[in-house]
């Protein structure tokens, strides 16, 4: 059984929309997140963007889903331009970058309160 201090502590996760964009922001603002994460999919690849805001990183792996094997795994201060586009869209946008189209299947984040 849990305790009510800790059900307080709790952490919160929410998936990433529009009506809640500025909403996220705020969160951004109050410094409760702990990260955020975007999953995006081609034909050829699976790919996972995860900002790890204690240490202010972004972590990025990339499957090969043929083969099933990390095609690789990159850790970035800032992303590349590339990256920052897929790691911006929300749940269900698709967009076709260098005849590949990418398509997100989840943008959330989590905080604690």
């Amino acid at each position: 059984m849990l305790s009510e201090g800790y059900k307080e502590t709790e952490n919160t996760r929410i998936e990433k929309d529009k009506e809640n964009e500025n909403e996220i922001s705020m969160l951004y603002d109050f410094g409760v997140i702990i990260f955020e994460h975007v999953i995006l999919e081609s034909d050829k690849y699976y790919y996972s963007i995860c900002w790890f805001n204690p240490k202010k990183v972004y972590d990025v792996l990339v499957e090969d889903k043929e083969r099933c094997v990390v095609d690789s795994f990159d850790t970035f201060k800032e992303l590349p331009p590339k990256l920052s586009k897929l790691y911006s869209m929300i749940k269900g946008e698709s967009v076709c970058l260098d005849d590949e189209v990418i398509k997100c299947n989840s943008h959330c984040v989590e905080y604690s309160l």
